[in-house]
This record gives structure tokens, sequence and C-alpha cells, in this order.
């Protein structure tokens, strides 16, 4: 939890923490100044506290609605810099060596952010070379916002709980669109006569999720037959809809202007649902119940992984435990941490350099599914659940999770 950063700041020997980058697609900057629009940015923070958001002139609106202690750029005057250095590159390290010294840091500090990577490399041999008696700290694949990030408390909770029921309202007038739809000549039809495609309800999703104050990830997982047996797979917008195919819906969607993450899926059959398609829809749900009833906090969160894969391989399916190249069968993870990012700590997945560990405070999917792009055949069950502070196991929204709900048409 944010709380927890000071301490771990101590725990490393970081006397002060440094994060770079606008506000906006940047999770680490948003975690600790809130979700402000801002451009370009520099948040610097001591481990007693202290701290200091340095942004544009043009911005200032934006940067005191966080509440912080403000600067812009202008007052450390980073055009004289820039001038001085002949690069923007070089003038910003120096205005990041001044934020430091007024805040009167010396030793270790850990750098963050969104800063492409040739440019923060400069960045980084240039304060080496500038500014004595600091040193930028490297860490391990565990950052210190990794290890925060990995526990929420309430009120992340309930901001995403708000999340997921507008996600859930979008996707629930979907579903029910798509089983409004009847079937001609093999394939659905809108009202108008027209065939129902993949793109119809693409388009409806974005305009509910919009209409609810929330915005496409990456966009909307909607794929059919072979594409749903892809994962990540989008799917093609001009495939009409056939009955008797599996439908995989992932929704991933989060806050306007930035914010926490929703990550939902359901997998739908229109018509007759086939018998293979139906035996393989039970036993991706088995196995999500098994997990969801098996969940202890203080466990490695791989053992889930194991567990899926034991399941899934008693009755007959090829995992990628078995198999790293996998391609039909169980292919991916069991689930994956969700916050301010879709992907976050702790993941429910195999190797065993995997240390993440379900504990009070994670929030994480659970989303197993089979896949067999050579029959048309894809299905994932995905849902959100919260280690509570006594230790049990909240799923955030609970959803219907059904094949083919009742036929309207």
């Amino acid at each position: 939890m944010k709380s927890d950063i000071p301490g771990l700041m101590s725990e490393r020997g970081l006397d002060a923490i440094m994060i770079a980058g606008g506000g906006v697609n940047n999770p680490i900057m948003t975690y600790m100044t809130g979700p402000a629009r801002l451009l370009r940015s520099f948040y610097a923070m001591k481990a007693d506290g202290t701290s200091l958001l340095v942004h544009n002139p043009m911005e200032r609106d934006e940067a005191a609605e966080t509440g912080l202690p403000c600067s812009t750029f202008a007052d450390f005057k980073l055009k004289d810099l820039t001038r001085q250095e002949q690069s923007e590159v070089r003038g910003e390290a120096r205005m990041m060596g001044l934020i430091l010294e007024k805040l009167g840091v010396k030793g270790k500090v850990g750098l963050y952010g969104n800063i492409e990577a040739s440019r923060l490399l400069m960045q980084v041999e240039f304060l080496k070379q500038t500014m004595n008696g600091i040193e930028i700290a490297l860490e391990g694949d565990r950052t210190i916002f990794d290890v925060a990030r990995g526990t929420k408390n309430e009120s992340e909770i309930e901001q995403m709980k708000d999340v997921g029921r507008r996600s859930c309202e979008s996707l629930a007038l979907v579903r029910d669109f798509l089983f409004s739809c009847k079937i001609e000549r093999n394939r659905l039809v809108k009202s108008d006569g027209k065939p129902l495609k993949l793109g119809d309800l693409r388009s409806m999703m974005r305009r509910e999720l919009i209409q609810r104050g929330l915005v496409e990830s990456s966009g909307t997982i909607i794929s059919m037959g072979r594409d749903s047996a892809v994962p990540h797979n989008f799917g093609n917008d001009e495939q009409i809809i056939e009955p008797g195919k599996t439908i995989v819906m992932d929704v991933f969607p989060g806050e306007i202007g930035g914010g926490y993450k929703f990550d939902i899926t359901r997998t739908y059959c229109v018509g007759d649902v086939p018998e293979e398609v139906k035996k393989v829809y039970d036993d991706v749900l088995g196995a999500q119940e098994l997990v969801l009833n098996s969940l202890k906090v203080d466990t490695p969160a791989r053992i889930y992984q194991d567990q899926t894969c034991e399941f899934f391989e008693s009755r007959g399916y090829r995992t990628i435990r078995q198999d790293d190249t996998l391609q039909e069968g169980y292919v991916h993870g069991t689930g994956h941490g969700i916050g301010l990012e879709v992907h976050e700590k702790p993941r429910l997945a195999g190797p065993e350099t995997n240390s993440d560990e379900i504990v009070r405070g994670s929030v994480f999917t659970v989303e197993p599914g089979l896949y067999f792009p050579s029959r048309g055949i894809g299905v994932r069950i995905e849902d959100i659940v919260y280690a509570r502070p006594e230790g049990k196991f909240e799923v955030l929204v609970d959803f219907p999770r059904e094949l083919s709900p009742v036929w309207r048409a």
C-alpha cells in the first residue's frame, strides 16, 4: 500500500525517490500524485515524506489539484539550463539535480517513471557526473512500487469496485443485445435485418463504457471461433456472428484521465450449444471454482498455476506446464494482479523464479481458459478477487457466469 513506501525506502536504503514523466499513462506518478493530467512533470520525495512536484507552468491548475507542494519548470529556469547545455536531455537532468538539491537530498535515489530508455540512461549518467553525494540506486525484480502496489487499501478497493460495477453494466447490455438478435440462415441478424458483426458489439461496448466514465485500456477483446482460441486476439470486426461458436468478451477498462482498472472475461455461445463446447466450458468453470475455493493468504502465487494445470491435465488436456510452446489446451497463467495497470503483482504463474505471494490486500484475477484453434473453440472465464484484511477472499463484482443465458429471440 502507499503507506508502506517510507518503510520500503528505509529497508532498501533509499534517501529519496524521483518519478519522471507525465501523469498520463504513468502509473507510478498517478500512484503518488493522484490522477492529475500532467503531460510533463517530476516528483521527488524524501524518506521523511518531504516532497515536491515540478510541472509545466501551463499545467499549474492540474498540479494544484494534487494538494502537493509544487514548483514549475520556470522556477528552476529549465530554458536557461537547456540553453547552457545545448541539450534538452542534459537540461532536464540538471533540473532533476536541482530538485534533489532543493529538498536537501544526499545518498541513494530511486528513479522511476516512463521516460524513454535512452533518454533516461543519458540523464542518469549526467547526474552521476555532476551531482556530488547522489547515487542512483538500482532495484531488482520487485521495486518498492511493485511491492507497495501489490496490496490495496479500502479506498482503492472501493474505486476498483466502482469501476467494476460500471464495466459489468456495459458488459450486461452488450450481452443482452447479443442474445436478443435472431438467427436467420445460420447467422445472427439485428432488428433491421442486417447481419450482426463483432464490430457492432465492440462499438456498443465502447459507447457504453464512455457513457459511464470509462475508457478502454488498449481495446476490448471480442473474438469468435478460431480467434477466440488465441487468448490475445482482439477479434475481426467484420466477422458475422454465427450460432454455435464461442465468443470471448474480455473487458479491461479504466477510469477516464487515469486511475484504477477492472478486468472481466465471459464466454458466450448463441443458439444450440455443441456438446464439445459445453464440455470445454464446464471444465474451465470447474478450474476457476477450484482455485477460488482453494485460495489462502500467505501462499506462493504460483501454486495456483500448478493447481490449474493439474486439474486440466487430469481431464486429458495439455498444459503450458508440460510444453511452454503449447498453442492448444491451457496456454497461459492463472491470473495477475491489477490496479492502476491491468497487469501488476502478484502474478499467478508457474516459474520457480516467481516469488510473488498472495497476502492480505492482494487484488488479482483468476482466469483459467482452454483454447483449440484447430477446432474453433476458445473459452476463458475471469474474475477479480480481493484478499481481505481478515484473510477471507471476495470476488469484487459478482457477474453471472453463463455460457448461454436464457434465449430471448
